[in-house]
């Protein structure tokens, strides 16, 4: 079948069918699409696997060891905020404390 002959001033699909469903929207008739018209989303990529890196805090202040998995693509402190862990910071106030 030849798709893109012209015909009417729109697309028409050789094969004995109706018009395609670009051929009907051209011509602003019927744009009920039938399942074979629909192209099917590509699959997604796997997704690419970030390296980790096993970070301790000694906190002093509480006496209070954390271990905890960061992955090289995020920051420390933001990460360990997203697993409840509460860590010693004022970088968020202009100055930095270690």
């Amino acid at each position: 079948a030849r798709v893109g002959a012209a015909h009417g001033g729109g697309l028409w699909r050789r094969s004995g069918r109706s018009p395609s469903l670009l051929a009907r929207l051209a011509r602003g008739t019927s744009t009920t699409a039938r399942a074979s018209e629909l192209q099917q989303a590509p699959a997604p990529a796997p997704a690419a696997v970030v390296p980790t890196h096993k970070v301790t805090v000694h906190d002093r202040e509480r006496g209070v060891v954390h271990h905890f998995l960061v992955p090289q693509d995020q920051y420390i402190l933001h990460t360990a905020e997203a697993q409840d862990i509460t860590l010693p910071f004022a970088c968020r106030h202009g100055s930095i404390t270690c």
